[in-house]
């Protein structure tokens, strides 16, 4: 059994699916419950478990509260290994977190690996370098962790696993807990990987996809993949993200399949309110309509996507205004899959996605495949939507056509199902 603890949806989606895809049955709890007996439900059902903790926005405290207390009910869950999922970009309370985890399960070591290649983030020198942004990890899990912290340089990691696996144990004896591990390339990856598995001790690993990728290629439990689909109908993208990448991905598939935008107006839904209502109900019935007349790719989006001024994203907050509309986009597509049968929802931003599961009363998702790097489908498990596809992405994953990737995979997808179906 292995259980991944993220701190929102997406990243608990993105690298659960690292394990579907290496044979894991693998589910996803799209939200943190204190009952103690639903996570063991799952625990006996699959291989592994992604929680989402839902802390990214928390205050640390409050954050490290209830890491905590997740750690601890499942620590009497016999498990190969715990993984801390973090945020690529080190949002949220990465450092206070892991120390939630190893105090919680009594672990003596922890390996911090952010890198993910394939997304275009490295951490060289101790700092992740993005096309954007570049953001000091070593000093964010040396000042925010109570634990000694070591960094693993990329020279030390190019010498093999062998030297590598030799450093941190003599750096364990000098009391160093936390490691932090440069990493450029996959193959860089997996020599962290081989030198820290061997390692005796309880380990904590701490990370993002592209470690879990790695880690996941350990062992295979060769199960066939079998996707199926609730509807042959409409396809529903929601971006409640207000990333530019979003933006650019948005446009280009608007462009490509001639499918116009629906905006949700921002202003008239983040105070709530008679306007809350109002304006669900004009994006619920302007989409409607558009089925009607034979739209089976639907855009919705927040209004503030596309504004003239904004240089750079908004940072993501839990402020009430942001919370109202997220919910809003949430019950727009609750209101929407009462009147037409969606084929699938695909959903840029975590607090969205999160919405999304909650207006379904979703209790979780299985993971099927990875569409591309941090792009994964599943299906929804219970509630009202049991069943229908949900491709969940972070605002700011993926090339301009990212989208339009999802929508073709969805429809090759399709058609793989309807030959199996009828043949030909």
């Amino acid at each position: 059994m292995i259980i991944i603890i993220a701190d929102d949806l997406t990243g608990a989606n993105d690298t659960g699916v690292q394990f579907q895809k290496n044979g894991f049955s693998t589910m996803v709890q799209t939200e943190y419950s204190d009952v103690q007996a639903e996570s063991l439900q799952w625990c006996n059902r699959y291989d592994a478990l992604s929680i989402n903790v839902n802390s990214r926005q928390l205050p640390p405290q409050e954050a490290y509260s209830r890491v905590y207390n997740l750690a601890r009910q499942i620590s009497g869950i016999p498990t190969e290994y715990v993984y801390k999922k973090i945020d690529s970009l080190l949002r949220g309370n990465p450092a206070v977190e892991l120390d939630a985890v190893m105090d919680a399960l009594g672990a003596g070591t922890a390996l911090v690996v952010p890198s993910f290649p394939e997304n275009g983030r490295q951490l060289v020198n101790g700092i992740m370098v993005t096309p954007d942004d570049r953001i000091n990890v070593e000093q964010i899990f040396r000042e925010g962790s109570k634990r000694s912290t070591f960094k693993l340089s990329l020279e030390e990691i190019r010498k093999g696993p062998e030297n590598l696996k030799q450093l941190m144990e003599r750096k364990r004896k000098e009391g160093f807990q936390i490691f932090i591990a440069d990493a450029t390339s996959d193959a860089e990856l997996e020599t962290i990987k081989n030198a820290a598995k061997p390692i005796d001790g309880k380990m904590i690993f701490c990370g993002s996809a592209g470690f879990a990728k790695q880690l996941s290629n350990e062992k295979r439990f060769q199960k066939e993949l079998v996707t199926s689909e609730k509807s042959e109908d409409a396809v529903l993208v929601v971006a409640g993200s207000r990333r530019k990448e979003t933006a650019v991905q948005l446009q280009q598939i608007s462009e490509a399949f001639l499918a116009p935008i629906v905006r949700i107006d921002v202003s008239k839904v983040e105070n709530g309110g008679r306007s809350y209502s109002e304006e669900i109900t004009r994006c619920t019935d302007k989409i409607l309509q558009m089925a009607e007349e034979g739209h089976r790719l639907i855009l919705l989006a927040v209004s503030s996507l596309f504004s003239a001024t904004q240089e750079k994203p908004k940072p993501e907050n839990k402020d009430p205004e942001a919370v109202n509309i997220a919910a809003a986009l949430g019950e727009t597509v609750e209101k929407i899959y009462r009147k037409i049968r969606l084929r699938a929802v695909v959903s840029t931003g975590g607090d969205t996605s999160l919405q999304i599961c909650k207006a379904f009363r979703s209790k979780g998702i299985e993971l099927c495949d990875e569409i591309a790097a941090g792009i994964p489908v599943g299906r929804m498990a219970g509630g009202e939507a049991d069943g229908m596809m949900i491709i969940t992405k972070s605002g700011g994953f993926g090339n301009g056509d990212a989208l339009i990737q999802v929508v073709n995979y969805l429809d090759d997808n399709r058609h793989e199902n309807e030959r199996r179906l009828y043949g030909g």
